[in-house]
């Protein structure tokens, strides 16, 4: 009798740790299909980021392309950047070192002095003597840089700050 339940004991055992073994596969394979739908949802999230930056910028140089960069306008056109009056609605810049900044309010758009190795060159260039010679009323803007002298001689000093 005590074999018999010995016998029993150990085909229980048995049958447990296969029942336990299931279960751990059973939970290895939810986690796995937990973590690979996870990584499914955050390429598709990346996917999607990628997909509407690309149409922003789309949306973006479509608005630039139709803006004419006027002041005014009435209703829709005013809106979509066809404005009518003769001051251009751009604000100028410019930097200590003499080049200018430009920028139109209504579509972003932006001039900046083009790099001479560019090979869109002669364009960037015509487009950027245009947008200077905008006219507008805004008024613009610069930086500015300043030596110190010395007063005696007038002659410029090497000034570091925190050095006296």
């Amino acid at each position: 009798m005590r074999e018999a339940a010995l016998e029993q004991s150990d085909v229980e055992l048995k049958a447990l740790m296969l029942e336990e073994r299931r279960l751990r596969n059973q939970l290895l394979k939810y986690e796995l299909e937990k973590m690979q739908l996870k990584k499914s949802e955050l390429l598709h999230n990346h996917e999607q980021v990628e997909k509407d930056l690309a149409d922003m910028m789309r949306q973006s140089a479509l608005r630039r392309r139709q803006c004419n960069h006027r002041k005014g306008g009435r209703g829709m056109e005013g809106i979509r950047g066809q404005g009518s009056a003769n001051e251009y609605s751009i604000f100028k810049h410019q930097f200590p070192n003499g080049e200018w900044f430009i920028i139109c309010s209504r579509c972003t758009n932006e001039w900046r002095s083009p790099d001479p190795n560019d090979p869109n060159y002669p364009a960037l260039y015509q487009a950027y003597q245009t947008a200077l010679m905008y006219p507008t009323d805004n008024i613009p803007s610069g930086g500015s840089i300043f030596t110190f002298k010395d007063s005696t001689t007038g002659v410029p000093a090497n000034f570091r700050w925190g050095q006296v």
